[in-house]
């Protein structure tokens, strides 16, 4: 099965529809909220290189956890064990499983929870079902583009950091990446490939350029994030 004949290509929604759903979180977390977007899959990075060294894992993880949010409230679930379940969800998925006990276990001493296992398989039912049990991932590749080295490698780097934004409920794999490669081309300063690249592949102009701008602005939000202090407004906000 391809994406296309995939039930992910159903779930990818307009801009103005995304905005709509996510109306409520944003009005009450105001400008905090893009940073706790960004702290949730920071966590879940965090953790989970703990527990795996497969990026698939903690890329599919990503987008439920986005998916999750997209139809529930961050101030009213509870956002590490919607991450760690996730995580459990993601392993099986990419038939990569980890331990329920373990991860269980890790994240408890890492984060000084006190989950048991019967709370991740709960929420597990939850999550599935939250995802209308549309559970497999297509994610940007880009070994068909047969890239260079050096330009393969920084895509796959911007790629992961991609997870931290909203742009895999918006728009198709493939569309995402042609908009990482021309970013990657022009961090290189080589136009000329990124143009032939674009006149050589049927992608909307318009899609690729506000791809790159959502780069551009989750790079420029980075450095303003510091955990402790999303942490901290999270749980102001939460209780």
């Amino acid at each position: 099965m391809t994406f296309w004949n995939s039930s992910q290509i159903k779930e990818c929604r307009s801009l103005e529809e995304y905005n709509k759903i996510k109306k409520l979180d944003k009005s009450k977390l105001k400008d905090d909220y893009y940073k706790l977007e960004v702290y949730s899959i920071n966590i879940l990075n965090k953790f989970g290189k703990k527990v795996t060294n497969r990026q698939r894992v903690l890329s599919t993880a990503s987008v439920y956890l986005k998916r999750f949010y997209l139809f529930n409230n961050y101030l009213e679930t509870d956002l590490y064990l919607i991450i760690i379940t996730c995580l459990y969800l993601s392993s099986k998925v990419e038939e990569l499983p980890l331990s329920i006990k373990y991860i269980t276990n890790e994240f408890n001493k890492q984060f000084k929870t006190t989950y048991k296992i019967q709370d991740i398989s709960k929420m597990e039912f939850n999550l599935i079902n939250d995802l209308d049990y549309n559970l497999v991932v297509y994610h940007p590749d880009f070994r068909q583009f047969h890239l260079e080295d050096k330009i393969n490698n920084l895509c796959y780097y911007i790629l992961n950091d991609i997870y931290k934004t909203n742009l895999l409920l918006l728009f198709q794999p493939y569309t995402i990446s042609i908009a990482i490669i021309v970013f990657a081309y022009s961090i290189q300063n080589n136009t000329e490939q990124s143009s032939q690249l674009l006149s050589q592949l049927n992608a909307d102009l318009d899609i690729i350029q506000y791809i790159i701008q959502e780069i551009l602005k989750l790079y420029k939000l980075l450095p303003t994030i510091v955990d402790n202090d999303i942490y901290d407004l999270y749980l102001n906000s939460h209780f």
